[in-house]
């Protein structure tokens, strides 16, 4: 579609409010909504940003902040080897895995046997990191595998899927709902796909939804349209050359964005729900745009940077704010390779996290850690027999919709 051109977008500008629980509440009121007495928002630097992930997550975790600032600076010295390696090995590389706990030393994953140099590299770069070799097969290989899974399964007529290539297990994990006129146990599913494809899955029939985007509203900013309440949630702001704008989800069908206790219409520029995730633009008019973003009840940051996907590792940290949930939240990277099909279609190339941390209505909000984007909320997925929640990732926005992030 068509945007009006020159039109300005909404600025992620927060009122932070708390009910009278304590408990906070969206920190975007539409015209109509009950709300506390606003309180103001706090605008955080690059550092305060991350020191307030890290805190989070030693929360969460029971950690003390030592030990996940320590953690955090050693995904931070892995990360250029990791890079390197996958660029100098792109057909054996498999990925690299942070542990669960901190102080233990990171894997990397290589199929077939380690080159010298490879331990060569490690030896000099003076992080403590363990090669484990003879994986069965590589990021890319298993990346092709899972989306060849979810294409049989989508031609043997299931309509609601989710595969994830996970890297740790050299494994394809498949989850698919029992319907009517298909195969329920997932011996006899597993048997109707190709041989080739059979080696390395793990696959599972459930009763209930294998994902479920989240569709209800809230996030950085909440979106809605005429006759109808909270939707989705708006999570940075875009700009593909001359236009400005602010993304969500596209399985969100919404027209109108909450700013200020005022609503302002929402004109769909363009959206993508295929190969490069779940993910929308939009333009609007009355409100200027920054780079800003909602990480908290009453935080805003200034995006500094986007986390590649190919700078992702197993076990990164990643945090997600929605005004549904209402909290910021973290939770570790677990599969770089998600595919989902509903019955708004199919979506691949997105990020699972280990844990369920969002609900409806987070679609479309700001996945971070301190003030760099990662991606935009999805819903959750069924993945190794679990409930978590996933995103598409901004460093494919461009390829998904033509624009990238602003900072």
């Amino acid at each position: 579609m068509t945007s009006r051109a020159g039109m300005a977008v909404v600025a992620a500008v927060v009122l932070g409010l708390v009910s009278t629980s304590g408990q906070p509440v969206p920190a975007f009121a539409l015209p109509g909504t009950a709300s506390a007495e606003p309180v103001g928002p706090t605008r955080q630097t690059e550092a305060q940003a991350l020191a307030a992930d890290l805190a989070t997550l030693a929360k969460e975790q029971g950690w003390t902040l030592a030990q996940a600032r320590a953690r955090h600076e050693l995904a931070e010295r892995v990360r250029p080897l990791h890079r390197a390696l996958a660029a100098r090995l792109p057909d054996t590389y498999v990925g690299a895995v942070l542990s669960d706990t901190p102080g233990e030393a990171p894997t990397f994953l290589v199929k077939g046997a380690a080159p010298e140099f490879v331990r060569t590299m490690v030896a000099a770069s003076g992080v403590p990191i363990r090669i484990v070799d003879g994986q069965p097969y590589s990021a890319g290989e298993l990346a092709d595998r899972s989306r060849a899974v979810h294409r049989h399964l989508k031609a043997m007529g299931y309509t609601s899927i989710t595969t994830a290539a996970d890297i740790t297990a050299g494994q394809v994990r498949a989850t698919v709902t029992a319907e009517p006129g298909n195969a329920l146990r997932a011996a006899t599913v597993a048997t109707a796909l190709p041989a080739a494809l059979r080696t390395g899955l793990d696959l599972d029939v459930v009763e209930g939804p294998a994902n479920i985007r989240h569709t209800s509203l809230f996030g950085g900013m909440p979106t809605t349209r005429p006759g109808a309440g909270l939707l989705c949630t708006t999570g940075f702001s875009v700009s593909p050359g001359g236009f400005v704008g602010v993304t969500t989800a596209a399985h969100c069908n919404n027209s109108q964005a909450a700013h200020n206790g005022a609503r302002h219409p929402l004109d769909l520029f363009d959206e993508h729900l295929g190969d490069f995730g779940d993910v929308e633009w939009s333009t609007t008019s009355g409100v200027p745009v920054t780079d800003d973003f909602v990480a908290g009840s009453t935080e805003i940051r200034n995006v500094t940077g986007v986390r590649a996907l190919a700078d992702m590792m197993i076990g990164d940290q990643a945090c997600v704010f929605g005004q549904s949930t209402g909290l910021r939240r973290c939770s570790f990277i677990a599969d770089l390779d998600v595919s989902i099909t509903d019955q708004r279609g199919t979506s691949h190339r997105q990020v699972a996290v280990r844990d369920n941390i969002t609900q409806v209505g987070d679609s479309g909000g700001p996945w971070f850690v301190g003030t760099v984007a990662y991606g935009t909320h999805v819903g959750n997925a069924q993945v190794n027999r679990a409930t978590v929640s996933a995103f598409s990732v901004a460093d494919l926005f461009d390829e998904a919709l033509g624009v990238r992030v602003m900072r």
